[in-house]
């Protein structure tokens, strides 16, 4: 948007759109505002977050902004406030926005004045045949006046929120390079020889600007669609946040913020435009996900499903160390006198019992341990194991994996 601030016509309280609820105009003004040459690209969820609406009276508001008015005063497309773009999602277009833009006079004079076309040297009209403002015109008017103050000010009052124009930014490349021939230049591996003609990389922006820049679009997030950024622009804007005293840490900050948000909500085909971000300001938004959200329930779900996933990973490849370590500890506390002799005493006790309760098959499996050593090995680590294990004195897996496993220490 070529503005900070733009101008409401009564119309919004005496007209038809006053029969709306006051959420759907207050959602009409935050179109207005978040528009760039009278065109809305943004989701539901920004919309909410810019306009402090909920999501259903957002939804509400953008179907009866879109529906005709037979009441409007103006006939454009039957009275719709805005339009749909088929071409893209969730993109609007705001009928009649050249109403809401503040009108830019001459400093020196209260009428327009006549301007020359730069290509053809030939006077620009004023208005179309069918009678409607000359957009040509009224785009030359604005440069003119932008040049003045430029003239006046020492800089462009509203360039830092605007989007370069193809002039302007032709314009912008063209005097820095004449500013950097003029300099002398020693290329990489020379000394002493110098070049008045630079290198391409430092025609684009200013070079004193560039290592944070460089940090900027290493951070900043890629559509997946294949759109491209227009960086040639964003450059030149950055260069202007830096001239207007901007924290570019900041700046920085709130994109690495904004490629985590649009990692965590799997939206790369909705990156917004390098341009469009330093316009709205949008690294000192915080990008907090809403835990009850939809988004927020869909986000936790995902993250559990991974979790369970590499734990299940995890667990399969270490059960059998982990497994040997039961064994190992129940070996090395089986094998102590003390231990055996208990064991011993106790197992006797069992065949006496069985002995008197005439279970001849169980008396031979005590027999056998009592008589085999190797036997009696097992029986023991066996025992041994299952009192532990109803005591709950082993050892769970994740506490060995944490306390013991040093192959992996990436756990879950």
């Amino acid at each position: 948007m070529p503005y900070d601030f733009i101008t409401l016509k009564r119309s919004v309280l005496s007209g038809s759109l006053s029969r709306e609820d006051p959420s759907t105009k207050w959602l009409f003004v935050t179109l207005i505002l978040e528009s760039t040459e009278g065109l809305v690209v943004a989701t539901v969820d920004h919309l909410c977050r810019m306009s402090g609406l909920t999501e259903p009276l957002v939804r509400s508001g953008l179907e009866a902004l879109q529906r005709p008015d037979p009441d409007s005063t103006s006939p454009e497309h039957e009275g719709r406030r805005i339009l749909v773009d088929n071409t893209r999602r969730n993109t609007y277009r705001i009928v009649n926005f050249d109403r809401y833009q503040p009108r830019l006079v001459n400093r020196t004079k209260n009428v327009k004045r006549d301007l020359l076309d730069p290509e053809t040297g030939s006077v620009i009209p004023r208005t179309l045949p069918s009678g409607q403002a000359n957009p040509a015109y009224e785009r030359e008017y604005k440069r003119s006046v932008r040049a003045e103050n430029r003239s006046e000010t020492g800089r462009d009052i509203h360039s830092v929120h605007s989007v370069h124009t193809n002039h302007q930014r032709k314009g912008n490349q063209r005097e820095r390079k004449e500013k950097e021939d003029s300099l002398p230049y020693s290329p990489s591996g020379t000394s002493g020889a110098t070049s008045t003609k630079r290198p391409k990389a430092l025609q684009k922006g200013n070079p004193e600007n560039a290592e944070s820049w460089a940090r900027f679009d290493a951070v900043y997030p890629r559509p997946s669609n294949g759109r491209k950024l227009e960086r040639a622009d964003a450059r030149l804007t950055w260069d202007l946040l830096v001239e207007d005293g901007e924290d570019m840490e900041k700046v920085i900050e709130g994109a690495i913020r904004y490629r985590e948000w649009i990692k965590a909500l799997d939206k790369f085909q909705y990156v917004a435009m390098m341009t469009t971000w330093f316009n709205q300001r949008r690294w000192e938004e915080g990008y907090d996900i809403d835990p009850s959200s939809d988004e927020g329930k869909r986000i936790t779900e995902q993250r559990e499903a991974v979790l369970r996933e590499r734990r299940s990973e995890h667990l399969g490849k270490f059960k059998d160390q982990y497994e040997a370590f039961i064994q190992h500890l129940a070996e090395e506390a089986t094998s102590t006198p003390e231990y055996i002799a208990l064991w011993r005493t106790e197992t006797e006790a069992l065949l006496e019992k069985r002995k008197r309760l005439g279970m001849t098959g169980a008396i031979r499996i005590v027999e056998k341990a009592l008589s085999d050593p190797e036997e009696g090995r097992r029986d023991r680590v066996q025992k041994w194991r299952s009192k532990a294990e109803a005591e709950k004195t082993l050892p769970t897996f994740w506490q060995w994996d944490q306390q013991f496993n040093q192959e992996d220490r990436d756990t879950p």
